[in-house]
């Protein structure tokens, strides 16, 4: 399990489509956004179909929904704290 889901967030800030497996981290910080699967290959191939054929606008305004409940700096934050928890 990857932490925080920072991969996804930050290619959704980027204003790309975002396929991810759905775990609970991932599924936090995504918050319903964008195309999340599981462990089936159905699921996946459905999720990612969608992707391809996502409406940019609404990519666009997932992404602004997800830059009001996560900035750089709190994403930064809770990253380093993860790593603080690690070490």
């Amino acid at each position: 399990y990857e932490g925080f889901g920072l991969p996804p967030l930050e290619a959704a800030l980027a204003g790309t489509p975002v396929v991810y497996r759905r775990i609970p981290a991932v599924e936090e910080v995504m918050g319903g956004t964008h195309f999340p699967f599981d462990s089936s290959y159905a699921s996946f191939k459905t999720a990612l179909d969608a992707a391809v054929n996502a409406d940019p606008i609404q990519i666009e305004k997932d992404a602004a929904s997800l830059a009001t409940r996560f900035s750089w700096t709190d994403v930064a934050q809770r990253t380093l704290a993860t790593y603080r928890e690690v070490l």
